[in-house]
């Protein structure tokens, strides 16, 4: 993240990486929908491509506190946009960064993917990581806990090779 010198796009980064949500329903997000007292985000049904509402969690405590000073900096009020842009504007700071630290195939939806992964990589429970992403079938959050354990057996086949 130290390419990302604009604090707003590590924020977006950072809140695509966290909640795994799709840029779509990250542009629609409100400040009233935060909260940060509890570390939540509410993701309505109208925002989301499933019409699935959820509330999602946010457990990284860094992203709180600058959650919080970016709201009150930017004297952002209840109903306005937390991310004042369009989905085209996210996607191409996106390619941007991804392009100067020589990662042109990164998009939003591939830092949802990589959400999915991880949490699942560390043993979060895949209902759990369902409810997360909004999901409406567990089949297709299952999609990725194969693609994880395929990139877990990749990266130990190319370590056990080193040796």
């Amino acid at each position: 993240m130290n390419v990302v010198r604009d604090f707003e796009h590590k924020l977006i980064i950072k809140m695509l990486l966290t909640l795994g949500c799709r840029v779509g329903e990250l542009v629609k997000i409100k400040v009233q929908d935060v909260d940060i007292s509890y570390g939540t985000v509410r993701i309505y049904g109208t925002y989301s491509k499933t019409k699935t509402p959820r509330t999602s969690v946010i457990f990284d405590k860094d992203l709180l506190i600058d959650l919080d000073y970016y709201i009150k900096t930017k004297n952002l009020k209840d109903n306005t946009a937390l991310f004042p842009m369009g989905e085209r504007r996210i996607q191409q700071i996106i390619k941007n960064y991804g392009q100067r630290v020589g990662l042109p195939w990164v998009t939003p939806h591939k830092l949802r993917h990589t959400h999915i992964c991880q949490n699942l990589m560390k043993g979060v429970p895949i209902n759990a990581v369902q409810q997360q992403v909004g999901h409406k079938n567990l089949s297709t959050t299952q999609i990725y806990s194969k693609l994880s354990i395929t990139d877990i057996k990749k990266a130990y086949e190319s370590e056990y090779r080193k040796t």
